[in-house]
């Protein structure tokens, strides 16, 4: 079991969590301000680590859907 935490992941409140066939992990969460943000963190991430990359929306991300 991996946990993802500490002030570098950049998670406020997540909503959702889903990993792709290539392990990838896709966090919906919100930042502080109340937009949405994807948060995508490698496979294998674990503890402190900043996601590889990020995509907002202007409002609430409540959940995720992956196509194979």
């Amino acid at each position: 079991i991996r946990k993802i935490q500490g002030c570098h992941t950049q998670l406020n409140a997540p909503t959702d969590i889903k990993v792709n066939s290539d392990g990838l992990i896709y966090v919906a969460d919100s930042t502080k301000t109340g937009s949405g943000v994807i948060l995508i963190y490698a496979a294998g991430a674990d503890h402190d680590q900043a996601p590889m990359a990020t995509y907002t929306s202007p409002g609430t991300v409540t959940g995720i859907g992956l196509v194979p």
